[in-house]
């Protein structure tokens, strides 16, 4: 049995919003995560009964479920570097919409290597520090707004 070939590089990527857009990860988010949820529609379904009212017995039902809509997350924490607060504060404080990647690259570099794509919106923005003398940190949460798309880069 051979070992598996794994990604060990994740990257949250923030476009520019030029004509040609440029993208680049902030400095010190250490911890980065993407989730892609569908939004379901459910309908509880029965057994028909039959014809014989005297025959009939009431059965438990089956929920049948239909994705009806996708939608991602973005997650991102670290230390805050202070060049990147006014990209964070800018973009929370507009509630612009910006284009974002999370990029993935496998160890080998061949096997997986791409990114993720989606318009989104900066729901969170937060910022703590446990005491005086430890360094700022930041959260982030970001939602995509329209189409995710995986766009292979290997």
């Amino acid at each position: 049995m051979s070992k598996p070939k794994v990604s060990s590089v994740m990257l949250l990527q923030l476009g520019d919003g030029a004509a040609t857009e440029a993208f680049s990860s902030p400095c010190a988010i250490m911890t980065k995560g993407i989730a892609i949820n569908g939004q379901t529609q459910e309908d509880d379904l029965f057994d028909c009964p039959g014809n014989d009212p005297d025959a009939y017995e009431p059965g438990v039902a089956w929920t049948d479920r239909a994705i009806t809509a996708l939608a991602g997350t973005l997650s991102g924490s670290g230390k805050l570097a202070t060049e990147d607060f006014d990209t964070w504060w800018n973009w929370m404080s507009s509630g612009a919409v910006k284009n974002v990647r999370a990029y993935l690259r496998s160890r080998d570099g061949t096997t997986l290597k791409g990114y993720f794509g989606m318009a989104s919106v900066l729901t969170g923005f937060e910022l703590n520090q446990e005491n005086e003398k430890a360094l700022v940190e930041v959260s982030v949460a970001i939602a995509s707004s329209g189409e995710i798309t995986w766009t292979s880069t290997a």
